[in-house]
């Protein structure tokens, strides 16, 4: 009796075996579907986060120019050279130790005057020179900036591009891979639709003159 009662448990747990395959199969074919799928959010997540930040910089770098330019026009407007001042005290110096000698008074202050005006004409030529320098290094930096961007969108685009083409490869693999396999049983039924075709005309005697024609 207990001999018997093993033997029904052994084969009681011995028979559904094959459905635990079966279903153990199944659970790790999603797990892989869900592991692909969080791959691919998460690559998006990541694609869509580095558009931020670029932008992001983008925007910073466009309030920093801003801000530069505005302190730049400011420094302009309100704060004079020192190479003007160092002018002005020059002349003034000049014109000082040229009153005290009366003798000599118009010469010297002409000669200061004439200094004055080319030492000041020279500050200006000067100061343009370096607002033309300042103008184009931004215009340079502005210009690499420009290209870095286009080819980080450039190389983004390809990337796109190459996952799309991978994409397709792969649905058309799959597409081929279930027509191979479905095309035997298309055959076999092919074949089975046309026996049973003949079948029916000999049954109505409908093939026989055919085959004598």
């Amino acid at each position: 009796m207990e001999e018997a009662v093993s033997a029904a448990a052994a084969a009681a747990a011995a028979g559904p075996l094959v459905p635990q395959q079966q279903q153990q199969q199944e659970e790790e074919e999603e797990e892989i579907n869900k592991q692909q799928q969080q791959k691919q959010d998460n690559e998006q997540q990541q694609q869509e986060e580095q558009q931020k930040q670029q932008q992001q910089q983008q925007q910073q770098q466009q309030q920093q120019e801003q801000e530069q330019q505005q302190q730049q026009q400011q420094e302009e407007k309100h704060i004079p050279s020192t190479s003007t001042e160092e002018a002005a005290t020059t002349a003034a110096a000049e014109s000082n130790s040229s009153n005290s000698s009366s003798s000599n008074s118009s010469n010297s202050s002409s000669s200061t005057l004439q200094h004055l005006q080319q030492h000041t004409h020279q500050q200006q030529e000067k100061e343009q020179q370096q607002e033309h320098q300042k103008y184009f290094q931004r215009n340079i930096g502005r210009e690499q900036q420009q290209q870095q961007e286009k080819q980080q969108q450039h190389q983004q685009q390809h990337q796109q591009q190459q996952q799309q083409q991978q994409k397709r490869k792969q649905q058309q693999m799959q597409q081929q891979q279930e027509q191979q396999q479905q095309q035997p049983y298309h055959e076999a039924a092919a074949a089975a639709a046309a026996a049973a075709a003949a079948l029916a005309l000999v049954a109505q005697g409908l093939l026989l003159p055919l085959l004598v024609l």
